[in-house]
């Protein structure tokens, strides 16, 4: 599995720096098995893109891109430890990932954030997102993420669905372009993706 991987994850089939990026690491990862959000992103998302990756976990996505600006309260491998509703932009970005950052606690709590996200960002601007339906992550997910301070009951998830991802869109600013399942197994993941109007 690692050749067809090491062949199929290099910089001519992607936009990957020189170095391209280590497999042996990134297979244990929980990129592989999202349809959307996992490396396929690096279709979508060009390379010179100036990207925000709210809740950046181990800043993974670093090397794929020229100009990433990692955020997370929790993790040292950060740009910036930060919570994303403190978080004011040192320059402007184009691109935003979400990727199970924007899921914790409940509907205010996600809603003050989306909030600061249609302060922050600009006219065609786009946001990837890695939404959770509101089941809980296993104890091996979280260390997969890199963060050694939770424990799988000390965390609510919202329980993100197409009618949420509708009723934020319409009343921030901006417009829903895709919304699919992103992975079926459980913990089960949806992919949207929103531009902002």
């Amino acid at each position: 599995m690692q050749n067809t991987l090491t062949k199929m994850y290099k910089p001519e089939n992607f936009h990957l720096s020189e170095e391209g990026h280590t497999i042996e690491k990134r297979v244990q990862s929980l990129y592989y098995k999202y349809r959307y959000t996992g490396f396929e992103l690096l279709r979508q998302i060009p390379r010179d893109a100036k990207v925000l990756d709210i809740g950046c976990g181990t800043n993974m996505w670093k090397p794929y891109f020229d100009d990433l600006y990692g955020i997370d309260p929790y993790n040292e491998a950060a740009d910036e430890m930060i919570k994303f509703e403190d978080y004011t932009p040192h320059k402007e970005f184009d691109t935003y990932l979400a990727l199970g950052s924007i899921n914790f606690y409940n509907k205010e709590y996600v809603e003050m954030q989306i909030e600061h996200l249609s302060k922050i960002t600009n006219g065609g601007d786009t946001i990837f997102w890695r939404q959770n339906t509101g089941k809980k992550l296993q104890e091996k997910d979280i260390k997969n993420m890199g963060v050694n301070n939770w424990t799988p009951n000390n965390v609510k998830y919202f329980p993100w669905d197409l009618e949420s991802n509708k009723y934020f869109v319409d009343k921030y600013g901006f417009d829903l372009l895709e919304f699919e399942i992103d992975n079926e197994k459980s913990p089960m993941r949806y992919y949207a993706k929103w531009s902002r109007k």
